[in-house]
């Protein structure tokens, strides 16, 4: 069988890679068609951890999967699962990869969870969400063990497609997630994205970066001085580069590749 195969996370030892795969020519266009791997860095087979959809096993009762994160120690993993009432933030063991456990379940009549990620501690999990049939996004958190309930930390009614990719600064004290800012078009192939920044209770959101370009996929520095990003820039076409820039202010942008 022939794949597609992308979203690469690193395992918290630097052992191992997980990531998405699909059969040929879907990649990222159907996630009803998506399964998680696992390879080590040092090289051998891949090895499937999480069937197609609806198919065996955890993913049994889901029809699409999405945005696998590993937590700080490796133990558990979180992902977007749709189920049959809608989008569901799900916490998976990776031990035997058999248990899961739904932590926040938004149903398709009240908004559209995605993205999430854990913090640094692996105490809560944060992730981007749309309130149905409205212009209205957000970031939320909810708890990893202790409880269900679902936290909001800011909504926006003016950002023109949505939240995406939060992510927690190694400290827990800052989140920084992706904003799509502007339409594609006929001078912009695949739109237009930024860079927000805001403290962990969603007080302070401020840009980092919003110039008309692509630039996606905010990482944190080990430290967490600097937010590494994907840039495509429209006036130079040589494809996706990779950047950074302070994570306190969006200065010294500075190109890596």
């Amino acid at each position: 069988t022939s794949y597609d195969s992308f979203w690469p996370k690193w395992s918290r030892d630097k052992g191992t890679v997980m990531f998405v795969r699909t059969p040929e020519g879907i990649h990222d266009s159907s996630f009803a068609d998506a399964t998680i791997w696992t390879v080590p860095v040092t090289g051998g087979s891949p090895t499937k951890r999480i069937d197609e959809p609806g198919t065996a096993g955890v993913s049994s009762g889901w029809t699409a999967l999405a945005h696998p994160e590993y937590d700080d120690d490796g133990a558990r993993i979180v992902l977007q699962a749709t189920t049959a009432t809608g989008t569901a933030i799900v916490t998976v063991l990776t031990s035997d990869w058999s248990t899961a456990s739904t932590r926040a379940a938004y149903v398709t009549a009240t908004a559209t969870a995605r993205d999430p990620s854990f913090s640094a501690d692996g105490e809560t999990i944060v992730f981007a969400f749309r309130v149905a049939a409205s212009s209205t996004y957000g970031l939320a958190t909810v708890p990893t063990t202790t409880s269900t309930t679902v936290t909001t930390l800011l909504t926006d009614a003016t950002t023109y497609g949505g939240y995406w990719d939060p992510y927690y600064n190694p400290a827990g004290t800052k989140i920084a997630w992706l904003v799509w800012t502007g339409a594609v078009d006929g001078s912009h192939a695949l739109g237009q994205w930024g860079i927000k920044v805001c403290d962990a209770d969603g007080s302070n959101a401020a840009w980092l970066i919003d110039d008309g370009n692509v630039n996606s996929k905010p990482a944190w520095s080990a430290d967490g001085s600097r937010i590494y990003f994907h840039r495509f820039r429209y006036t130079i076409s040589t494809g996706y580069e990779i950047w950074s820039m302070r994570a306190s202010d969006g200065g010294d942008l500075t190109r890596h590749v």
